[in-house]
């Protein structure tokens, strides 16, 4: 039902029928003959099966969830078994993702500490911008913020920030990275030190 292929400097393949009856070759790359040989033979197994419409037997179900992705994936190009569910991927969430989800919880604060919290969320993107990961951003970072806005950033009149103005944002940036860090989102509060 099966055929291994030599191609030369110990590259196999190996050439099936699948289920409509067309040929097709399953490339194996630089394989042992034995490895090249089992895998042939649980592939048999597998289409037998397939074409029975009987359930696999438990070595080739365990075989195949024991499958490297690459294998893996090439057989559910030939539609012989499912391909593997995609992986929990931790969810990377931004510093900006993160401070909009934090004036967002504040329920209880009023609209002005809420206007005071988005100011400082939108000097923290316009500074950091708006894609920088959330554990990513370090003290240094947070230094760099401080002497931005005492030496670079100014208010819409051309004038520097006044002094309480930034240690309000800072002051603010702090409870931000603060409620981070007790959310074990990050390990430490970049911001925790800084002068405010």
């Amino acid at each position: 039902m099966a055929t291994i292929l030599n191609r030369g400097v110990g590259r196999r393949a190996i050439q099936f029928e699948n289920l409509d009856g067309e040929r097709k070759t399953l490339g194996l790359g630089k394989c042992p003959a034995k490895v090249a040989d089992a895998i042939k033979v649980k592939l048999e197994s597998l289409i037998a099966c397939r074409l029975a419409q009987e359930s696999l037997d438990s070595e080739t179900a365990r075989w195949i969830a024991t499958l490297a992705d690459s294998l893996r994936e090439r057989l559910s190009v030939f539609e012989l078994i499912e391909p593997r569910p995609a992986r929990n991927r931790p969810v990377v969430l931004t510093q900006a993702e993160f401070a909009d989800q934090f004036i967002a919880g504040r329920l209880d604060k009023a609209e002005g500490t809420l206007i005071h919290y988005r100011q400082a969320k939108g000097l923290l993107v316009e500074f950091l911008g708006s894609d920088k990961p959330l554990s990513n951003v370090t003290p240094h970072d947070a230094d760099q913020f401080h002497s931005w806005m005492n030496g670079h950033k100014k208010t819409k009149s051309g004038k520097a920030m006044a002094e309480n103005t930034v240690r309000g944002h800072l002051k603010n940036a702090n409870r931000i990275f603060g409620s981070a860090l007790k959310a074990r989102l990050i390990v430490e509060n970049p911001f925790r030190g800084i002068s405010s």
